[in-house]
């Protein structure tokens, strides 16, 4: 009986043994853990600084009747020095493998297009914010926002700046630069902790 029981527990250790040496080696065939990568979150790869002028006027006129002339009374017109940043990253909760090869030990880790993920003016006081002036017949001088005309140029002005810095920090050039950036970043994380030869690709490409 008890030599029973003992090669039952032989059988036991021995099954148990050969399916944790089965796995541990699996494992090893397998590509490395993609999950730090991915824990990373949203990856922020450049920062651009972003200033432009915006140069916006509004005419006050009055037609003259039955001719295709106009009288101009005056004009309101407003300068908006706009600056700004800009951050661009990949979401890197959408990484993932793909052409794993256990032979050759390689794997190519595909990355998310970088995007903007936020644009925004700085309307902070001071040199380093943004900052408005009225334009009139003397010259340029610092804007004071005491009339309704002036106070809707104004709003317009930073809508306009706004979609300015979002369309130029979605630009082809500070892509390419957040991807690059990011690989700089990424490659010595990956390949610090496995032994495989690890490729940064970017979905659709």
């Amino acid at each position: 009986m008890l030599k029973t029981i003992a090669s039952a527990v032989i059988a036991v250790l021995l099954v148990s043994t050969f399916w944790t040496v089965h796995e541990v080696n699996e494992q090893e065939t397998q590509a490395p853990a993609i999950l730090k990568v991915q824990e990373m979150g949203n990856l922020i790869s450049l920062n651009v600084s972003y200033s432009n002028i915006i140069d916006i006027k509004d005419r006050i006129t009055q037609d003259i009747p039955l001719t295709n002339w106009e009288l101009e009374f005056g004009a309101t017109r407003v300068l908006l020095l706009a600056k700004g940043n800009c951050l661009i990253g990949a979401d890197l909760k959408q990484a993932h493998y793909e052409h794993s090869d256990t032979d050759k030990r390689t794997v190519d880790l595909i990355l998310p297009e970088p995007k903007v993920l936020s644009a925004r003016l700085d309307h902070s006081v001071g040199k380093t914010g943004s900052y408005f002036y009225a334009v009139n017949h003397s010259g340029v001088s610092k804007i004071i926002a005491d009339s309704h005309r002036q106070t809707e140029l104004m709003n317009k002005a930073l809508a306009i700046a706004q979609k300015d810095i979002e369309r130029q920090c979605a630009g082809a050039d500070y892509i390419l630069s957040a991807k690059k950036s990011a690989e700089t970043m990424l490659l010595p994380l990956i390949t610090h902790t496995s032994d495989w030869q690890i490729n940064i690709l970017w979905s659709g490409e």
